[in-house]
């Protein structure tokens, strides 16, 4: 609707631009200003017509409003141009510049909007295509969201967590993560950055963690996070666990199968465990209790039937509560029994034992035996049993072998946890929980029995009883 008016008000003062008259004045001799709203202020020198309206306006004095869609148009446009008069000549470039920015402006609003629809009022739009948001749906997602309305994150595996805004698709994956979205992770063999990098050879199966490449196990002989570093000389085998034989030399071995370097004399065979000929013919007149150059030495005491190797004298066997090769060493304090493998009883003071039987240094409170693996009898706690439940509990023989407590309560007029305390101040009864008759004599400390409550130095003046209950002349005393 606004193109013929203005066509007809711009078009033929097109014709007439080289006028005069200075560019922002029109009239004779030039004495009246261009409307304000004429864009760069420039109008016919005759009649004033605006030659290009400023954005949102049009009509020959620019006096009427456009919709908001051309509005957003002409400002682009706007935008680009400077504020200074532009030259006459350049006039008609402009205004196909103008033409060129509304197009342009449409075109946006077309293409970014859901089925092309927007308010026929405003423009603004009503749903955005994946990827825009905004009333006019003229702006991006930001780098961390994506899709309708820019409402869905990027996934957590995207580096920075960037995605494409329209589909979510990840620019980059952080190390581990492989797929459109980074939510495949790289299978067993390889790690990192896209899966490019291969899991170490030692690790075993070769399968390592996909982000850091750290082996899940390492191969026999080798250790370190990535499997990269030997056993030292005296290890070997699965984490390094193995100890080499004490008859390989120096006890060094090969650090994956535990084969001896090289052996002691008179040892052979791939751990050093074999007796050479020669030496167990040299030897053979040794009997089991004996070793050594010409069998002068005598095998030690611990040994089993001091029963030792002929050539270096140590024990085929250890007696219970040693170990060591040569059996010379106890059992550390928490341990007992052949090889000392068995463990103190959890009942034993810190858990020590007897380092041959295993039986308790001494029992925590509440327990007894060899092993301290027996309660104390019902009426007695404490420390090898030798306390006795406090015959003021309700039942005596009810009360925790640990530290005595009465389980059923105190006896009337007795309190505390093993019932040792009399009832104080003026009360008795169960748990003391009454009080003396107001009427009672009192001393420093009590008025009445702790158990009944009999008034026990006598009844206050004009009271009488055994509770003082009665009111008359007569006091006593109960004895």
């Amino acid at each position: 609707m606004a193109a013929k008016p203005l066509r007809n008000a711009v078009m033929p003062q097109i014709l007439t631009l080289y006028r005069v008259c200075a560019a922002g004045r029109f009239g004779i001799n030039c004495t009246q200003t261009c409307p304000t709203i004429c864009f760069n202020t420039t109008c016919d020198s005759v009649s004033g017509v605006c030659l290009l309206c400023r954005a949102g306006y049009y009509g020959n004095f620019c006096d009427k409003a456009l919709y908001m869609f051309w509005q957003f148009a002409m400002k682009q446009h706007m935008d680009k141009t400077v504020t200074k008069p532009v030259p006459r000549p350049a006039l008609i470039r402009d205004v196909i510049q103008l033409m060129g920015s509304v197009f342009n402006a449409f075109q946006v609003l077309l293409e970014t909007s859901v089925v092309n629809k927007c308010d026929p009022v405003n423009g603004k739009c009503k749903v955005c295509i994946p990827g825009y948001k905004g009333d006019f749906c003229a702006q991006t997602c930001n780098e961390k969201t994506y899709g309708q309305n820019c409402s869905l994150n990027c996934s957590t595996k995207c580096t920075d967590q960037k995605c494409d805004p329209v589909n979510g698709k990840c620019y980059l994956c952080i190390p581990g993560y492989i797929g459109d979205f980074c939510n495949q992770t790289c299978n067993e063999k390889t790690y990192g950055q896209n899966c490019l990098l291969n899991c170490s050879s030692k690790c075993t199966d070769q399968k390592c963690d996909p982000v850091n490449g750290k082996c899940i196990l390492c191969i026999p002989g080798y250790i370190g996070d990535f499997c990269n570093q030997t056993c030292n000389s005296t290890f070997f085998g699965q984490n390094c666990t193995g100890q080499c034989s004490e008859n390989c030399t120096d006890q060094k071995c090969n650090h994956i199968s535990g084969t001896c370097n090289s052996c002691y004399p008179g040892h052979q065979g791939d751990v050093c465990n074999q007796c050479k000929q020669s030496y167990l013919i040299f030897f053979s007149f040794c009997n089991r209790t004996s070793y050594g150059q010409n069998c002068s030495l005598n095998c030690s005491a611990s040994c089993v039937n001091e029963s030792c190797h002929p050539v270096n004298g140590t024990c085929d066997l250890c007696y219970s509560g040693y170990h060591g090769d040569y059996c010379e060493d106890e059992c550390q304090e928490t341990k007992y029994g052949q090889n000392c493998l068995e463990n103190c009883s959890s009942s034993c003071t810190e858990n020590k034992c007897h380092h041959i039987n295993g039986t308790c240094n001494l029992c925590y409170p509440g327990f007894h035996g060899d092993f301290c693996n027996i309660i104390c009898p019902p009426g007695q706690f404490g420390q090898n049993c030798s306390g006795v439940c406090n015959s003021n509990c309700n039942n005596i023989l009810a009360c925790n072998n640990v530290d005595g407590h009465c389980y059923n309560g105190c006896k009337d007029g007795y309190i505390g946890n093993q019932c040792d305390k009399e009832c104080e101040n003026q009360h008795f009864g169960l748990n003391c929980t009454q009080t003396c008759s107001v009427n009672c004599l009192p001393n420093s400390t009590k008025a009445c029995n702790h158990v009944s409550g009999a008034c026990l130095y006598g009844c206050a003046e004009d009271y009488s009883g055994t509770f003082c209950q009665s009111q008359g002349t007569l006091h006593f005393k109960v004895s």
